[in-house]
C-alpha cells in the first residue's frame, strides 16, 4: 500500500526557536534524506515565501520568468523526490500569503501539515523589542513609545485562516525555551 507523502510546512512564528530548528535541520540534512525526508534550506524557503507573496514577498519575483521557472523547478523537485518534505520559514506567519491556495492545489495529492510554534505574548513582545533594539540602528523608543506588532500575537485570529485553508491540519505548540 502506497502512503501519501506529507509536506510539513513549519511557519514560525518568529522568536520561537525557528533559527535553532532550521540550523538543526540543515546540519542533519543528509540524515533526514536517508530517512526519507527532503529538507529545503532557508534560501529555497525564502524564495517560496517571495513567490507566494507572503510578508516581505516580492511580486517582481513572482511575475518574472526567473521566479516562475524557480517555482516550477521547486515543485518538480518535490514531485521527483516522492517522499516527505520539510519546509521551514518563520516569515510565513508574519503576514498574508496571497497564493498559498495555489501551493495547496499543486500538491492536492499530498498531505500538507502546518506546524506553528507560539509563545506567551508578553514574552514574545519583550523578545521582539530586544531584537529590534539590537538590529535597528538608532532605535531609541521606550517600550511605551514603541508601536507594538500586536497582530503577530493575535494567535487565534491568525490560526483560523491556516486551519481553514489546510483543513484543520495545523499543529500548534507553545514554545518553551527550557524544552
Amino acid at each position: 500500500e502506497l502512503s501519501i507523502p506529507t509536506i510539513y510546512l513549519h511557519i514560525g512564528c518568529e522568536k520561537t526557536g525557528s533559527t535553532y530548528l532550521q540550523n538543526f535541520l540543515i546540519t542533519n540534512r543528509a540524515v533526514l534524506l536517508s530517512e526519507g525526508f527532503l529538507y529545503f534550506d532557508q534560501f529555497e524557503s525564502w524564495n517560496l515565501l517571495s513567490y507566494l507573496q507572503c510578508k516581505r514577498g516580492d511580486s517582481a519575483f513572482r511575475n518574472s520568468s526567473h521566479g516562475r521557472s524557480w517555482f516550477e523547478t521547486f515543485c518538480q523537485s518535490i514531485r521527483d523526490f516522492g517522499g516527505d518534505v520539510i519546509i521551514s520559514q518563520e516569515n510565513f506567519w508574519a503576514g498574508e500569503c496571497l497564493y498559498l491556495d495555489e501551493f495547496k492545489e499543486i500538491f492536492c495529492d499530498y498531505r500538507i501539515v502546518v506546524i506553528v510554534y507560539v509563545r506567551n505574548q508578553l514574552e514574545w513582545l519583550e523578545s521582539w523589542y530586544q531584537e529590534t533594539i539590537k538590529q535597528v540602528p538608532g532605535f531609541d523608543k521606550s517600550l511605551a513609545e514603541w508601536e507594538l506588532p500586536l497582530d503577530y500575537v493575535e494567535y487565534d485570529k491568525k490560526l483560523v485562516g491556516w486551519q481553514r485553508l489546510f483543513d484543520n491540519r495545523v499543529v500548534d505548540r507553545v514554545f518553551d525555551r527550557e524544552k
